[in-house]
């Protein structure tokens, strides 16, 4: 199967990238320590895409689970 371009909007109300940073001077950056210390975040022979639909599989196989659970919970309860 061949994926397409995916696009993924992670910000919330206003861009980040407005936002003034005050330690764009600074050699070690405190304003964004919480970001990921290492460059191997994740599986390196896997693309961004690879992840993002292995994401979506994992959303989509839970929300399956929870209707089929529904499902059965409703026959046992109209019986």
């Amino acid at each position: 199967m061949k994926n397409g371009f995916v696009f993924v909007d992670r910000r919330r109300g206003n861009d980040r990238r407005q936002i003034a940073d005050p330690c764009k001077e600074m050699s070690l950056d405190l304003y964004h320590r919480k970001r990921r210390k290492s460059r191997d975040r994740r599986d390196a022979s896997k693309t961004l895409t690879d992840d993002y639909y292995a994401y979506m599989q994992k959303v989509m196989d839970k929300i399956h689970s929870e209707q089929k659970k529904a499902h059965a919970q409703n026959r046992v309860l109209s019986a």
